[in-house]
Order: C-alpha cells, then structure tokens, then sequence
C-alpha cells in the first residue's frame, strides 16, 4: 500500500519526524524514540533470565542472548579462530597483516563445509 512505500522512502530519506521531548534526539521511527527515551530515565526493561543482565533496548538483549548461545560462526579464514561476533573477526583479521591461506591449505571453515 501507499503507507508502507511512504514508510520505506523514509529509511532512505534524512526524514525524522520523531523528537525526544528531553533532549534534542530526532528519530526516524516511533520504536526508536521510545528506546531513546529510557536512556534519561535509565529504565533497563529487558532481563537475561540466564545472568539476570537488564538492557534498556531489545536489540541489545537480543545480541547479548547470543553471546549465552556458545555459537560461533565467523571464523578466520587464515587460522581457523572462531568468533560469535563479525566484528571480532574483523578486528582479529587485523592481526594477520596481509596474510592469506596459501593454495591448498584447509581451515577450520573448509572442514566444516
């Protein structure tokens, strides 16, 4: 329909009709304001149930729900490390400097194919 084109222009578009009434925060989305907001009531409404850690957003609780999941499926291509973040690769991946896996050579990656 017409309205959820017109919500999608808006991801592509610097349109942010959502304004914190604390602070001057504009937000593209109503969901966004609303997770603004607890940051100046310091409100943290979402608990692990496994290490009882609150978190003031859902994607944050989703991301540390993860972290208790043991899952690790970004692994380096050079020496076959595993991490449960892609950005921990791509931090680790700085530490090999320009290597590469020479031709032949099987990985971590390569064995679980």
């Amino acid at each position: 329909t017409g309205n959820l084109l017109k919500l999608h222009m808006r991801s592509h578009s610097d349109e942010r009709p959502f304004a914190c009434d604390i602070c001057p925060g504009k937000f593209k989305w109503e969901k966004t304001l609303q997770d603004h907001k607890l940051i100046h009531t310091k409100e943290k409404p979402y608990q692990c149930d496994l290490c009882e850690r609150r978190f003031r957003t859902r994607s944050q609780f989703r991301n540390h729900r993860f972290l208790h999941s043991g899952l690790r499926p970004h692994v380096c291509p050079i020496c076959s490390k595993d991490f449960n973040r892609p950005w921990n690769l791509r931090l680790h991946m700085k530490t090999h400097a320009g290597r590469f896996p020479d031709d032949g050579e099987e990985t971590k990656a390569d064995k679980m194919a």
